[in-house]
């Protein structure tokens, strides 16, 4: 999110020359990065990864840039300021003012270090919930799938069209067409890859875009991924500010985290992502456990995210048919078990997504209660005690036979059917 924190009257900040005066920079910040914009003058200052050492001495990374006719756009950069430091502000003053431009650069300077140093140790603000208003934006990025402003994890095993999946939503987010039982709200997108390239992603979205009866929707901003995000993060965090991006999908966790069995790293990892305060979507790789119902590595892959899905793929048909289930939900009630067939058109160049009944897949179909499985079967009609069993070999005799007895009735003897509504 990127919100402008104060664009303060004259009073507000360090007095300045009188012998050559200038307008007042509003400031923005997003996750660590502050841009101040001085109007009149037609500069831009962003200052990045601050650091305080154990003497409270702050410095960071500070980019000059101006959009003056004449001149050339970046002015200065590549070098860290030390902020709490009036000598090194004068250095560098002196540098542009000699070297540069005649602006007054001593009180930009100074302005810069004290409003960045005021709100950077500010922190967030305290709120009062009871008379905080909730914006417009609050509720979901892609209903019923992703929650505005949280982190969501899909893992599975591989191909299972993870990948597939979260461009689909991102090219519905981005177009913001509802498609397959899914409704977006608009936003841009970027998508961090650490497995594949630019020429691929493009494909994939090429063919979603085609199967909706699209091109592929401007502001879908794609990134060749190779450090740990979090190593990354002041620049994704610049992407975000100056993108305006609302959904991030990460592809995938392993690269992005280095050792995702690691506690420490993946905490990094949701920290990181938390900074950006986007939604966000990571693909996972599935944990060999006895339920394989948890992401591989730490615990903290199923604790931190603010929900969690299983995808599955069933190749067994013409089309794939892939499922969502919902294994971890912080804010709510699970959903109901989701499905979704890719229909490849290889003449076409085109994928088309559509809803489809997870129930209807038998290799899909076992993630779901008895109850729904033997719903299914019945409601094609009527089936003996032994024919329920040779259906769901997978589904113990006693828990057919409990499932029947409490959700289903007799029509005759040995022989069982659906009640009445």
């Amino acid at each position: 999110e990127s919100r402008t924190l104060h664009h303060p009257s004259q009073s507000d900040t360090t007095p300045i020359r009188p012998d050559r005066a200038m307008s007042v920079p509003a400031l923005t910040s997003a996750g660590g990065l502050y841009r101040l914009r001085w109007q009149d003058e037609q500069v831009v200052m962003l200052l990045d990864r601050l650091y305080e050492d154990s003497h409270y001495q702050v410095s960071c990374e500070i980019q000059i840039n101006t959009s003056a006719p004449g001149v050339a756009t970046h002015l200065h950069g590549g070098s860290r300021l030390n902020l709490t430091s009036s000598e090194a502000r004068r250095r560098l003053s002196k540098y542009l003012s000699e070297d540069i431009s005649p602006n007054n650069w001593t009180a930009m300077l100074e302005q810069a270090a004290v409003m960045v140093l005021t709100e950077w140790r500010k922190g967030a603000p305290i709120v009062e919930l009871a008379k905080h208003q909730v914006t417009e934006s609050l509720g979901m990025r892609v209903r019923p799938l992703l929650q505005e402003r949280q982190a969501t994890v899909f893992f599975g095993e591989g191909d299972t069209l993870k990948s597939f999946m979260a461009l689909f939503l991102a090219v519905l987010v981005r177009s913001g067409v509802s498609q397959a039982g899914l409704t977006p709200e608009p936003g841009n997108v970027l998508y961090l890859d650490y497995e594949t390239d630019e020429d691929t992603m493009w494909q994939r979205a090429h063919m979603i875009a085609l199967g909706i009866g699209l091109d592929i929707p401007d502001g879908i901003f794609y990134r060749y991924m190779h450090q740990p995000l979090a190593a990354d993060i002041q620049q994704i965090n610049r992407l975000v500010l100056d993108r305006g991006i609302e959904f991030i999908v990460v592809d995938s966790a392993a690269p992005a985290v280095l050792e995702p069995e690691s506690a420490a790293m993946t905490t990094e990892y949701f920290r990181a992502l938390r900074s950006l305060r986007t939604t966000s979507l990571t693909i996972a790789h599935v944990a060999k456990n006895a339920r394989e119902a948890t992401p591989f590595g730490s615990t903290y892959w199923r604790n931190l995210p603010r929900a969690n899905f299983r995808v599955q793929a069933s190749r067994e048909l013409e089309h794939v048919a892939v499922g969502l289930k919902h294994t971890k939900s912080n804010n709510g009630r699970r959903l109901h078990d989701l499905g979704f067939s890719f229909e490849f058109n290889t003449e076409g160049n085109r994928v088309v997504i559509e809803a489809m009944e997870v129930k209807d897949v038998p290799e899909l179909a076992r993630g779901l209660p008895p109850s729904e499985r033997i719903a299914s079967a019945l409601s094609h009609g009527a089936l003996s005690l032994d024919e329920i069993r040779e259906l769901f070999p997978d589904i113990t005799a006693g828990d057919i036979s409990t499932t029947l007895s409490r959700y289903f009735c007799q029509v005759r003897r040995g022989v069982w059917g659906l009640k009445a509504r």
